[in-house]
Parts: C-alpha cells; sequence; structure tokens
C-alpha cells in the first residue's frame, strides 16, 4: 500500500552570501565577516529515513548541529534546548564542547545536560508530556564551537515535514537527507524561497531512493518589533 508523505521546505527571509563550510574553520575571518552576530551556526545537517514496518510508517532522524561561538553572544548564549514530547521522542543526545586555543579546536564531551518540564498547559497547547533537554556551557569561549548530536523517533508520524533552512543566526550550511521506501510518497511544497541557490538531487534505487537538499550560506532573519516567531508566519 502506498503512502504519501508531504515535506514542506520553508526558506525565510534569508540571502545566500555563498561562503563554503570548511573543516578547517577560519575563525579569525567569521570574526571579521559577523562582528555583530551571537554565534554561527557552521553546519546543519538532518538525516531522515522514512519506511513502513509492519504495515505502520517509521521516520527516524539524525541530527547534528554546530555552532561557533562569538563575543558578542558571551553574555547570553550559554544554553540549548532540545524538545522532546510523547510525538517526537528525542535518543542519543551527545554534546561536545571544541576548545579554541588561538589556533586550532580540541574536543571534549559536555555531561551538562538536564531534562526539564515543558509546561504545555500554559501554552495553550494540547498536553503532549512535552520536555526539553537543556544544555548549557557557561565554561565556553569565543571562538570555541559547540556540537550537538541527536536522534528524533517519530512517534506520531503526522508531526513530521518542515525542513528549515533559515534561523536568526547565519548559517554557512545546510542538508537534509532523506531515505525513503520507493512505495511511499514523496510531496513537497517550497515556501519563501527568494531564488535562493541550493542544490537539490535525487538518487533512485531498487527499494529506496535518497532525496537530498543543500545550500551554503543563508543570513539570519531580521526581527522587527512587535513581529510574530517566523514559524507562525507560514500560511496555513
Amino acid at each position: 500500500m502506498q503512502r504519501l508523505v508531504t515535506i514542506i521546505c520553508i526558506f525565510l527571509f534569508g540571502f545566500s552570501t555563498f561562503i563554503k563550510a570548511q573543516n578547517a574553520i577560519d575563525v579569525e575571518r567569521l570574526f571579521s565577516l559577523y562582528p555583530n552576530q551571537q554565534l554561527i551556526y557552521l553546519n546543519r545537517q538532518e538525516n531522515i529515513d522514512i519506511k513502513t514496518e509492519k504495515n505502520l510508517l517509521s521516520v527516524i532522524s539524525h541530527n547534528s548541529e554546530k555552532m561557533l561561538l562569538l563575543k558578542k553572544g558571551l553574555s547570553n548564549v550559554r544554553s540549548k534546548k532540545i524538545y522532546t514530547s510523547e510525538f517526537v521522542k528525542v535518543k542519543n543526545l551527545r554534546v561536545y564542547l571544541y576548545v579554541y586555543n588561538g589556533k586550532k579546536h580540541s574536543r571534549k564531551e559536555l555531561n551538562s545536560i538536564e531534562l526539564k518540564s515543558e509546561h504545555s498547559d500554559e501554552n495553550g497547547i494540547f498536553y503532549d508530556n512535552a520536555q526539553f533537554y537543556n544544555i548549557t556551557f557557561y565554561d565556553a569561549n569565543e571562538g570555541d564551537i559547540i556540537e550537538i548530536e541527536y536522534d528524533q523517533e517519530w512517534i506520531e508520524p503526522r508531526f513530521f515535514g518542515s525542513l528549515y533552512f533559515s534561523d536568526y543566526y547565519p548559517v554557512l550550511q545546510t542538508k537534509y537527507n532523506i531515505t525513503c521506501q520507493n512505495d511511499i510518497i514523496l510531496n513537497s511544497k517550497e515556501f519563501n524561497n527568494q531564488n535562493l541557490p541550493y542544490k537539490y538531487t535525487k538518487i533512485p534505487g531498487s527499494k529506496k531512493s535518497i532525496l537530498t537538499w543543500e545550500i551554503d550560506t543563508i543570513k539570519p532573519i531580521v526581527d522587527e518589533d512587535y513581529d510574530p516567531s517566523f514559524k507562525k508566519r507560514l500560511p496555513t
């Protein structure tokens, strides 16, 4: 039986600046390019596997992101939240700090992760036992990099479907990979794509196909006073 999944690709008020993220990070150059930013996302990647198991739709994704801390953000950007709920379970969360000595980075694992409750009833939404992993990195300094990796299991696949390419901070490299069984029909829609030069590829296989969206680089979203969050700007 064929199943239909809709993928929404969202490009929000961003413009590409064509800066390729390299394995060797030129920290000083990024300092000069983004003097007024609090942090820079060096890389954001999501690998999504969509299949059927016992005639039920299964959606599991592996997420990874790296963010470079800048001097202006040291007083504000000291934590990161990763949300989990009854409908989308977060597993295998790992966090690393890359300490910058002025020339290169050295990696160590961070264990400052705490699971906290999110009171959904206070936010005016239905109860989903929402929680979040609060990651803190108080000892990080300018030039340090925070790397976060985790898996998401979509217990309720109907909540899956949106791929965000922009953020409130610069994103140097964004990549989404979807591996999907051929008997599952994928539809995709784009919103607010301002002719951004993203690359889309599809590699067909005998049983599965791999779809990839990737782009380098998008400037941050700029908020106006009393503006709603960028997710609320989407058409319904």
